[in-house]
């Protein structure tokens, strides 16, 4: 993942973990709810999409290089399991 995000060359990157038709369930609302989901707005918001959809996959991850910022969303369990996964990489 770190090789992904260090070459990541955009505003922002979700990353989330789905079987392939919830996958495309997910894309396909957040692309239904808000057209051009992918342009920077101003004051943000394209989380919003995603995150309205939690109970689908339990977890977004959210990075944008620009601030430096990684936010991760989600259930207590699904966090738990992402936390104790990177601490292991980590290690």
């Amino acid at each position: 993942m770190e090789n992904v995000i260090a070459r990541w060359d955009a505003e922002a990157l979700v990353i989330f973990s789905a079987d392939t038709e919830t996958a495309k369930t997910i894309v396909s609302n957040v692309e239904h709810i808000e057209k051009e989901w992918w342009r920077y707005r101003k004051g943000g918001g394209y989380d919003e999409s995603f995150l309205a959809q939690i109970q689908l996959c339990g977890l977004f991850i959210f990075y944008a290089p620009t601030s430096q910022s990684l936010e991760v969303f989600g259930h207590k369990e699904q966090i738990s399991k992402c936390y104790e996964s990177l601490k292991m990489i980590s290690q």
